[in-house]
């Protein structure tokens, strides 16, 4: 019916949305400091929902070293990624070049354990997603 959610806090007063059926909502965050703030959804019409939901915004993971920094194209090489603010609430990801990412272990807040996975001969950029379900990646430009 016309009643298209849209989405407000502190941050910013509108978002770009996505619907997806009567049960949730895709919402566009903007950039922000480190920390927590309420969204609020509201209807087209301006009613409200009837929840305040939190979103927290996390310092963005850096990758400063890689070792090895190289392997078997076949894959299976144990690759340690040093850098700063690697956490998270859910298991991390590496995706070595254009392969799909595959999980890692959190070792420390500063080193993930990876395993290179099956790629052409060459070197492959190497990024870590820590949070998000592999939704954003780092921007390292490491290579193995």
């Amino acid at each position: 019916s016309g009643n298209a959610p849209s989405v407000s806090s502190h941050v910013s007063t509108r978002f770009v949305h996505q619907c997806m059926g009567w049960s949730s909502v895709i919402c566009e965050v903007p950039p922000s400091t480190a920390g927590w703030t309420s969204v609020t959804l509201r209807m087209g019409d301006g009613e409200l929902s009837t929840n305040d939901f939190s979103f927290g915004f996390e310092v963005g993971a850096q990758i400063t070293h890689l070792s090895p920094d190289s392997g078997p194209v076949s894959g299976s090489t144990v690759v340690y990624l040093t850098g700063r603010h690697m956490v998270g609430h859910n298991g991390p990801l590496c995706r070595f070049g254009a392969s799909p990412p595959s999980s890692a272990d959190f070792v420390s807040s500063a080193l993930i354990k990876c395993e290179s996975t099956h790629h052409s001969q060459g070197y492959a950029e190497v990024e870590a997603s820590m949070n998000d379900h592999g939704q954003q990646f780092t921007t390292s430009g490491a290579s193995f």
